[in-house]
C-alpha cells in the first residue's frame, strides 16, 4: 500500500475528528452556560430587573427592554448550541452577547461603581470585577474559537464531499 492509498494520509481524517470533537464540546459547553443563565434570570425577572438598573447605563423604558429580551436570546442562542442548529450564527452571537457583557462590566469597572453581576440571575451574588470580566472574556473567545472551528469542519466536509463524488458539492 503505498502512502496515498492509506486512510489517514496526511493526518486529515484525524484531524477533522479531532476538530469536529473540539467544536462539539464547545457547543455543548456554551450552550449549557447560555441556557442556564438565561433560565436563572427568567425565572426571577424582578431581580434581573434590579441587576440591570444597577448597572447605571440605561433608563427605565430600555432597562425594562432588556430585562425581557436579554434572558431570551440567552436561552434560544443556547439551545441553538444545544441542537446543532445555525452553529456557526450562534457562536457569532454568543461571541456578540460576551462582548456585550464585557464592555457593560468594564464601564462599569472604569465607575468604580459597586453592582452585582446578575450574570447568573440572583442564584449567584458575584460583584463585577477582574473575575466577572475574565469570564466574560473567555466567553468571547470560546465562542469565537467555536465558530472557528464550525467553520472548518464544514470547509472539511464540503472537501470531503468533493473528494468522494469527484465533482463539486452544491
Amino acid at each position: 500500500m503505498n502512502g496515498d492509498q492509506r486512510p489517514y494520509a496526511r493526518g486529515k481524517p484525524i484531524a477533522a475528528n479531532s476538530l469536529r470533537a473540539a467544536s462539539i464540546l464547545l457547543r455543548i459547553g456554551i450552550g449549557i452556560l447560555l441556557v442556564y443563565a438565561g433560565l436563572s434570570k427568567a425565572k426571577q425577572p424582578h431581580d434581573f430587573l434590579g441587576a440591570v438598573y444597577e448597572y447605571q447605563l440605561i433608563g427605565p423604558p430600555y432597562g425594562r427592554f432588556v430585562a425581557l429580551t436579554l434572558p431570551q436570546m440567552e436561552i434560544v442562542i443556547g439551545c441553538l448550541l444545544l441542537i446543532g442548529v445555525a452553529v456557526r450564527g450562534a457562536f457569532l452571537a454568543a461571541a456578540l452577547l460576551g462582548l456585550v457583557f464585557v464592555a457593560v462590566q468594564a464601564a462599569v469597572m472604569w465607575r468604580k461603581l459597586t453592582v452585582h453581576c446578575g450574570c447568573f440571575g440572583s442564584a449567584q451574588d458575584d460583584l463585577v470585577g477582574g473575575a466577572t470580566l475574565a469570564r466574560a472574556a473567555v466567553i468571547v473567545v470560546l465562542s469565537f474559537l467555536g465558530f472557528c472551528l464550525a467553520s472548518r469542519v464544514l470547509r472539511l466536509a464540503k472537501a470531503r464531499e468533493v473528494d468522494a463524488t469527484g465533482m463539486c458539492a452544491s
